[in-house]
């Protein structure tokens, strides 16, 4: 999406058009925060967000028809307040997801998926329990509410009568 000119980086409009030529319609982007410290503790580094012009990624991917979504992080452990600020500033939301909490979780999950509406169970497992952390603390109050929590369609692209279909019976089954 970029190239390196002398000492710095240049948006490579030359290959965003090579790519909407090959039927390239849709991108997600690596734009993880808009914090470089962040990047370079957390992810690949690859990604420079003060040197490698996103935004003018974003408006030549558009020029050429390709939509783009990219997922932002926030509230890293160490992550200072300005930082997340300052990411958040930077992007918009992309409504990638809406999650919402349910009692009887699977009986919720089996009629929507009846209904022919999609749900995801984005953390299957709370924090604490992930394998990164490796904790044996029990934390009651986290487990409830993971078992209870599902997440509804919600995309940019949702039609209204699609909203409105998984409103209407979400509202029935609830």
């Amino acid at each position: 999406m970029v190239k390196k000119v002398e000492s710095h980086y240049e948006v490579d409009h030359d290959f965003i058009e090579m790519l909407a030529g090959f039927g390239l319609d849709e991108l997600a982007l690596p734009f993880e925060t808009a914090s470089k410290e962040m990047m370079g503790k957390y992810a690949t580094n690859k990604y420079d967000p003060s040197e490698m012009n996103p935004f003018g990624i974003l408006k030549a991917v558009k020029k050429n028809g390709i939509r783009a979504a990219a997922g932002f992080l926030i509230g890293f452990r160490d992550e200072t307040w300005d930082s997340i600020v300052r990411t958040k500033d930077y992007c918009e939301n992309s409504y990638y997801q809406y999650t919402i909490r349910v009692k009887n979780r699977d009986k919720f999950i089996s009629k929507l998926n009846d209904l022919g509406i999609n749900t995801g169970v984005q953390w299957p497992v709370s924090l604490h329990q992930q394998p990164a952390v490796k904790s044996n603390i029990v934390l009651p109050k986290a487990e409830k509410i993971q078992s209870e929590i599902v997440s509804i369609p919600c995309y940019p692209y949702l039609k209204e009568d699609e909203l409105n279909y998984v409103i209407e019976n979400i509202n029935k089954i609830i």
